[in-house]
Order: C-alpha cells, then sequence, then structure tokens
C-alpha cells in the first residue's frame, strides 16, 4: 500500500489564526501547507480550517477565494477535517451573528451568540496556541 504525500492543507481565506496554527503543525513534526489555491484543498489529504473573525467575512472570503465548494466536496470525501473556532461554526446552516449568511450546511442548527444572563458578564474561553 503506497503512503498518502498530499499534504495536510491550512486554508487561508485572508483572516484566522493561520501563523499559530502552522507553528503548532510544524512543531508537532508535520509540514502543512498554507494556501488558498482550490485545487490544493480539494485534494488535501487533511484539511484544517482557523477561526479567528466574524461568520459573515469568513463566508464572503470563501466564496471570493472559490473555495466554498472544494471545501465542501472535501467533507463529503470523508477525509479529516479540522474546523478551529470559526473554522468550526462555518459547518453549521447559519450564525445569529451574520444572520444574511449562509453557512456551508443548507439545513441544520445555526451558531448562536452567547446570552449573559447574570449583570456579571464573564469572558468567553480561548485558546491561544
Amino acid at each position: 500500500m503506497k503512503a498518502d504525500l498530499s499534504p495536510i492543507v491550512i486554508v487561508d481565506y485572508g483572516m484566522g489564526n493561520i501563523h499559530s496554527v502552522r507553528k503548532a503543525f510544524e512543531v508537532s513534526g508535520a509540514a502543512p501547507l498554507v494556501t488558498r489555491d482550490p485545487r490544493a484543498v480539494a485534494g488535501a489529504r487533511a484539511l484544517v480550517v482557523p477561526g479567528v473573525g466574524a461568520f459573515g467575512d469568513c463566508m464572503a472570503n470563501l466564496r471570493r477565494y472559490g473555495l466554498r465548494e472544494p471545501i465542501l466536496e472535501f467533507l463529503n470525501s470523508g477525509r479529516p477535517y479540522l474546523g478551529l473556532c470559526l473554522g468550526l461554526q462555518i459547518l453549521l446552516s447559519g450564525s445569529e451573528e451574520s444572520p444574511d449568511e449562509e453557512g456551508l450546511s443548507r439545513r441544520g442548527p445555526m451558531c448562536i451568540l452567547f446570552i449573559h444572563t447574570t449583570p456579571i458578564r464573564k469572558t468567553v474561553p480561548r485558546l491561544r496556541l
């Protein structure tokens, strides 16, 4: 059986914590490819979509760079996908943050905003690499 030599691809959609994610893979011994090339996304062994930013801006950038359809095709292939924060949220049908923007799923759950029920606002936990 031949080894799969296709790369782990980190999707560069013009926003997100790409450099931190790339560094984490490199420290672990991997050599990921950071790209916005739709063909590289389609041919990836595994796909990573990092995230920092607004849902609507992310989806607009995925369309602008021609990445929406290749990511959908990749997801349907059953290969490993790692969505970090926003990269996971875009798998849903939409987000209350950008109610007019459709996510990658045509139906199903939406990403909802946190509702603070106490007068003391608590911070939302974040992971920084």
